[in-house]
């Protein structure tokens, strides 16, 4: 009878070592940006939905969960919600774009059917993006993109690493896909993201000037 709670509505993806107040501040440029209310929209979080201390105590005695286990799990939640929001900070050298569970995140929700994968920065990054698409055009966003090689991204757990790498590797399209995958809705999202932040000053320009 809740009226807050429910079903998630997206699933955020994100690497360990942001702020809570820079989550905070990413969902809420997703919904400012959507001109959607906070309330309709319901996160999946791992660091709240999967019980880290159980994890952390089946460490401390020795029973690691298996990679095996994540990835079901994982696999579950992206077919269930259907909504993968990456998040991006610091935008020109993301930490999501270095780390492989994030890339292979990123890379499941390309290649299942019916899911949405977008990207969303909190709100400083968001103006950085604007101060330098004003300084320097759409330069820094291809260096950006160029940072995308889950060959050279790293894991806390190196079997994960492997596992995941090898699972990638030995799939139809391999390194190259994963990376030109990621890269292309990369692309698109930081067009897009551009676009909409310059429309209004363009628009802006383009008024005739009183005479």
């Amino acid at each position: 009878d809740d009226p807050l709670a429910g079903c998630s509505t997206i699933m955020l993806s994100y690497t360990w070592g942001y702020r809570v107040t820079e989550i905070v501040s990413a969902l809420c440029q997703y919904c400012n940006n959507r001109d959607v209310p906070l309330s309709a929209v319901r996160t999946w979080i791992c660091c709240i939905c999967v019980n880290q201390f159980r994890v952390k105590e089946a460490s401390a005695n020795g029973s690691v969960v298996s990679f095996d286990s994540f990835q079901k799990t994982f696999g579950e939640r992206v077919r269930g919600i259907g909504h993968i929001l990456a998040m991006l900070s610091p935008w020109s050298d993301a930490k999501y774009l270095k780390r492989v569970w994030c890339l292979f995140e990123a890379w499941t929700a390309t290649t299942t059917p019916g899911c949405t994968l977008e990207f969303v920065m909190p709100n400083q990054e968001a103006k950085d993006f604007r101060q330098s698409l004003r300084e320097s055009a759409l330069d820094q966003v291809w260096r950006t993109l160029g940072q995308v090689r889950v060959q050279d991204a790293q894991a806390s757990v190196v079997e994960d690493r492997d596992r995941i790498l090898e699972l990638i590797r030995s799939s139809r399209k391999g390194y190259r896909g994963l990376n030109l995958a990621v890269i292309k809705r990369l692309q698109t999202w930081f067009v897009e993201t551009a676009a909409g932040y310059l429309r209004p000053t363009l628009e802006q320009e383009a008024e005739p000037k009183p005479s």
